[in-house]
């Protein structure tokens, strides 16, 4: 038998909560311009044009979305789930305008770092730099469908690592990275998956060891990748460098070194 609705709840009870907002949701207020709702192939080049894209990129992203028009929806089973509305969608959002993005983390809008700050999001370079913060952790931050301020850039590049937005890597990086991009844009090219034993530089494959679902695919391209080493990071699921941060960059760091 139910109790009354005004029945004091004992904590951990889930009717305790039902009338109560949810706790980790809040609204943070910044201008911002959004493509109008729908998905074609116009949305597909109006988000392109917006973020200065190089023909290249736009006929990958056209590609991408003519297969994703040929793809059936799956049919979950025991569930009972509506169809996905997706032309009641808005597939980009962009704080204020590309001029006024901010050059540096000082830059950034108040209210998106306090957001990080409820989120839990380290953006507290400096901080973190002298060792007030708790960990250093890389962080691209994005805000709708943008990044608005990466982390620890300068100290990675002294190491030789190019950390940034993929925004920003097609423009700074014109050469780069459709080389770097080539592979992993054909993931239904048998090549890509054939021709790892190709691979002539010193590779690392790194893995969590909770990450239950590439365990395998680790272990196969450390098979078949000449001279790879494959490090299995504990306690740590897909994210193995948000989950033991340590005992991945240590992993990096070693790789590094040998080069």
């Amino acid at each position: 038998m139910s109790a009354p609705l005004d029945t004091p709840r004992t904590v951990g009870d889930p009717l305790a909560t039902l009338n109560e907002g949810y706790k980790y949701g809040f609204v943070t207020e910044i201008e911002t311009e959004s493509a109008p709702p729908g998905l074609n192939e116009d949305t597909v080049r109006f988000i392109s044009a917006k973020k200065g894209e190089p023909q290249w990129l736009l006929d990958w992203r056209l590609q991408a979305f003519r297969a994703w028009e040929k793809l059936e929806a799956p049919n979950w089973a025991k569930l009972n789930v509506a169809p996905i509305d997706y032309q009641g969608a808005t597939y980009w959002s962009a704080p204020k305008s590309p001029d006024d993005a901010p050059k540096s983390l000082d830059e950034v809008d108040p209210e998106l770092l306090a957001m990080y700050e409820k989120l839990g999001v380290p953006m507290r370079e400096r901080e973190a730099l002298a060792g007030v913060a708790p960990r250093n952790v890389a962080v691209d931050a994005v805000f709708d469908s943008v990044s608005v301020a990466t982390t620890f850039k300068d100290e990675l590049a002294k190491a030789g690592i190019i950390f940034c937005s993929f925004g920003e890597a097609v423009h700074e990086h014109p050469e780069g990275l459709p080389r770097a991009a080539r592979g992993v844009m054909a993931q239904k090219d048998a090549r890509v998956i054939t021709s790892l034993d190709s691979i002539t530089v010193p590779t690392l494959v790194i893995v969590g060891a909770e990450d239950t679902d590439f365990l395998a695919g680790a272990d196969y391209m450390h098979r078949h990748i000449p001279n790879s080493r494959k490090v299995v990071i504990d306690n740590a699921g897909h994210a193995a460098n948000m989950d033991q941060p340590e005992v991945f960059n240590a992993a990096v760091r070693e790789l590094l070194e040998q080069l």
